[in-house]
């Protein structure tokens, strides 16, 4: 669990190819371990951070680089952003 708000103003600070550390060092506290694919290629790991409002942030990463990320912002609208940075309301 971390203060950090997921929000819009939030996402831009996210960069493709970033390191898991580099990622912790934005929210604050580590992630939680969520899932791992070892037959995927690259083998993929996630982490899932709790944050202020309800919101969440999830990552994959591959090879320890940001693959992409999904956010879960206080106003229930999910955010994917892509490997190529740019950014999706993937809302249901």
């Amino acid at each position: 669990m971390t203060e950090t708000i997921f929000n819009r103003r939030f996402i831009p600070t996210i960069k493709p190819m970033m390191t898991y550390d580099q990622i912790v060092r934005i929210v604050g506290v580590p992630g939680i371990k969520v899932g791992e694919d070892p037959k995927a290629s690259p083998p993929t790991v996630q982490y899932r951070w709790k944050g202020g409002r309800d919101s969440v942030l999830t990552i994959r990463l591959g090879k320890n680089k940001l693959i992409d990320a999904t956010v879960l912002a206080p106003n229930k609208h999910t955010y994917l952003i892509r490997n190529t940075g740019e950014v999706a309301d993937i809302t249901q």
